[in-house]
């Protein structure tokens, strides 16, 4: 039986070759082998959908996946939290819902970097990056 370990690098592998579906059919495979996905296994399908060519669904695919690794009790790191956010930069931004996952990001004790600045400066603005950062008490990576 293969491991954790392995199978999140076929579901990597199928992600990096833009076959979503294929990664999905892995990650519906650990699951049958009563294996828990961990972060990695939920980050290699957010960070591959964020990286999709078709943005709005892609982010869309993205955000069902981040959701899912959140009700699974899966803590995401600020990486997943990155790969979003950078997903819904490509896509029709939202400025509601990227501030509200910032916010859910800081609330989380996790520590914004210089790429999570950058997507959410992307779609709020440099400015309202900086305001929010100051209400939040976050300090602004260099």
């Amino acid at each position: 039986q293969p491991s954790s370990a392995t199978l999140n690098c076929l579901i990597r592998a199928r992600m990096g070759a833009g076959d979503a579906r294929g990664a999905e059919e892995w990650f519906g495979r650990m699951r049958r082998a009563a294996l828990q996905p961990d972060v990695r296994s939920y980050g290699c399908i957010i960070n591959g959908y964020a990286q999709l060519d078709r943005a709005a669904q892609a982010a869309g695919d993205a955000r069902q996946w981040f959701r899912a690794m959140e009700q699974d009790g899966v803590q995401p790191t600020v990486i997943q939290y990155n790969q979003l956010i950078a997903a819904l930069w490509k896509s029709d931004p939202q400025p509601g819902e990227a501030e509200g996952l910032f916010r859910s990001l800081v609330a989380s004790r996790l520590a914004p970097t210089r790429i999570t600045l950058k997507s959410l400066g992307g779609i709020l603005g440099r400015r309202a990056v900086s305001e929010l950062c100051r209400e939040l008490g976050v300090e602004e990576a260099a």
